[in-house]
């Protein structure tokens, strides 16, 4: 079996078997919601582009019970280049065989390793890969990939309308499953009151006109904790149209995010070169799965910590 966090560089004699029978070389295994969906997309494409090969997506993750994502990045985006999905019979025969974990190369943190791209990676592909090194000599194939396939919702219209003016400034609060106990010790901490605060002090020192638009799982806490700087909180897209907030997002000029995949994909979606953007200075507790943020983050990004301090940035 291979170890975790080195790619699978020798593919056993029972997966050139099943290749030949099966017409399968790579198979990526998706997991998490959907931004990591994204990341994972992305780096599936940057290695079908560097080491072409018969690949397919594995979706079972999302068909057990217990799961309380969806599988939803195909509902969204239109992606003219997606990838087959692995025939469920075909994965049958794989894991009955244990090729699935023999010919496995799994990466258990989220730092940027060139290892993962570099090589041409047999047998099943595993990991979240959030970080856009993986997708640099691919990122037209991603934009054309990744535009959202529906309408935004009929209530959001006006306010689409009012965030593409300039001065609208997205600010995402995530809290929900960050306060599980099971995720507080990692996620939780990072993005405080006192974080959103500065980052708005410094935007608005640099963009006197800005407007705070605030995007949050629990907006209900943030009407009551900001506001004195919020203009708008944003309610209602849940659910099937949770994909909408990452969308209106994208049409502002400038962000305060959270340590979120969420609000880095809305913010990469943007396209906008010159926005400011401010981000927190770690992304995970105590280098939680081996997170670095240089790995995380694009160079632009200003990032202030949990205290209120700018860390870094070239704004």
């Amino acid at each position: 079996m291979s170890k975790l966090n080195v790619p699978n560089m020798s593919p056993t004699l029972g997966w050139k078997v099943a290749s030949r029978l099966h017409g399968v070389d790579r198979i990526h295994r998706i997991q998490g919601g959907l931004a990591n969906q994204m990341f994972q997309y992305a780096h599936a494409w940057a290695l079908q582009h560097r080491h072409p090969a018969r690949s397919f997506i594995d979706t079972s993750r999302y068909e057990v019970a217990s799961t309380d994502r969806a599988y939803r990045i195909e509902d969204v985006f239109e992606m003219p280049d997606k990838l087959p999905h692995l025939p469920a019979s075909t994965g049958r025969w794989i894991k009955s065989f244990g090729l699935d974990r023999s010919n496995r190369s799994e990466e258990s943190t989220i730092e940027f390793k060139e290892s993962f791209i570099e090589n041409d990676l047999r047998g099943v592909v595993q990991g979240y890969f959030p970080s856009f090194k993986y997708l640099a000599a691919i990122e037209p194939m991603i934009r054309r990939n990744f535009r959202f396939k529906r309408l935004i919702p009929e209530r959001n219209q006006a306010l689409m309308k009012e965030l593409q003016d300039g001065n609208g400034v997205a600010v995402h609060v995530r809290r929900g499953d960050y306060l599980n106990p099971e995720n507080k010790i990692d996620f939780y901490g990072m993005c405080t009151p006192a974080y959103y605060r500065a980052a708005a002090r410094h935007l608005k020192s640099l963009r006197p006109a800005a407007r705070l638009y605030f995007f949050s799982d629990d907006p209900e806490w943030c009407r009551q904790e900001f506001t004195d700087i919020a203009h708008h909180v944003v309610h209602g897209n849940v659910g099937e149209d949770a994909w909408a907030d990452m969308a209106l997002i994208s049409l502002c000029h400038d962000s305060i995010i959270a340590n979120s995949s969420y609000s880095l994909w809305a913010r990469w979606l943007s396209g906008s070169d010159d926005g400011i953007n401010i981000a927190p200075a770690r992304f995970l507790n105590n280098g939680a799965y081996g997170a670095k943020t240089e790995d995380i983050l694009p160079s632009s990004f200003l990032t202030i910590d949990e205290h209120g301090e700018i860390s870094h940035g070239r704004r």
